[in-house]
């Protein structure tokens, strides 16, 4: 795990447990921690909405848009109408999290 891309308010595994990254972990500890995959599941409890388009399922969080693939895990694109951009393989979601708070200025959350 690199240490220097995670953020305080990340999400990772502590030996199969989701933990929140809080203000004051130190690089050892979170070298100790695993990246969480991004699942459908994991889109859903950030409040992304589904869509089927054409056979495909499309999540959308805002102004992103994310999609899966044969030859990438998720794809994310920024949404400008009709015109797709900016593309991203996204793998793990603390990366979602992170382009998330880069895009919007806010934190990725859960919503209830």
């Amino acid at each position: 795990m690199k240490a220097g891309e995670l953020r305080i308010g990340n999400y990772v595994l502590d030996h199969g447990s989701v933990e929140k990254i809080q203000f004051g972990s130190d690089v050892d500890d979170l070298l100790n921690k695993e990246y969480i995959p991004l699942t459908e599941d994991w889109l859903v409890k950030f409040g992304s909405e589904q869509n089927f388009i054409r056979g495909s399922i499309l999540f959308s969080l805002g102004l992103l848009c994310l999609n899966r693939s044969d030859s990438y895990d998720w794809g994310c694109s920024l949404d400008e109408g009709k015109d797709h951009s900016y593309f991203r393989e996204i793998k793990y979601v603390h990366q979602l999290q992170n382009l998330y708070h880069a895009i919007t200025g806010e934190e990725l959350t859960f919503k209830k």
